[in-house]
């Protein structure tokens, strides 16, 4: 092993003084307090962000809420009630709706899933002229069957163990287990008859 011409120790000068490293060590010092607020703030945004986010899905969530369709209500505002028509009556509807009902008939609200009007034709005859300003779906318990529709006229016969249901404009969905396949549409000139004289035509 050769020996160096000049000693290490001699060519190797500290070119680092003391006050060289105080200042490094304040630039170290200073960059952790400057990134400490801009951590902050990167976590103020982020807070601000999701505070925004559920803010509009609660927004959002209550302008769907309203924009459900209401059941309709009588006319003069009051809400709809049970019937029993000792003659023959027209109920008007503040949607523009008409319900005709026949001496004897029975007919009382139900209860219905959201944005569906539900009725229950206790005995009795009626008529359900009904305008779809919307998605608002119709539901009819009539015994034998349920007729369910948006926007049409159909007619509802219910005696003892039967029911003939006629449509005059749209179309009609009648469900049910007394009903062929559980379920029939009906459209236009279209009647369905549930009981002991059972026929569609």
């Amino acid at each position: 092993m050769s020996e160096l011409r000049y000693p290490l120790k001699e060519r190797l000068h500290d070119v680092v003084t003391e006050r060289a490293l105080q200042r490094v060590w304040r630039g170290i010092d200073d960059r952790q307090r400057t990134r400490a607020p801009r951590r902050l703030a990167r976590g103020l945004v982020l807070l601000a962000f999701a505070a925004l986010a559920v803010a509009i899905g609660v927004v959002l969530g209550l302008a769907l809420r309203t924009r459900e369709p209401r059941p309709p209500r009588l006319a003069d505002g009051r809400p709809f009630a049970a019937v029993d028509a000792a003659t023959r009556a027209v109920i008007a509807l503040d949607d523009g709706s008409a319900i005709r009902l026949w001496p004897g008939t029975r007919l009382e609200p139900a209860d219905a899933e959201l944005g569906t009007f539900g009725l229950r034709l206790a005995r009795g005859e009626a008529r359900f002229d009904m305008r779809g300003g919307g998605p608002r779906r119709w539901s009819v318990e009539c015994g034998l069957a349920t007729v369910e529709a948006v926007d049409a006229e159909f007619h509802c016969t219910r005696g003892a163990g039967r029911l003939r249901v006629s449509v005059e404009r749209g179309t009609a969905l009648a469900r049910g287990a007394a009903v062929p396949e559980h379920m029939r549409w009906l459209g236009a000139g279209d009647s369905l008859e549930l009981g002991e004289t059972a026929k569609i035509e």
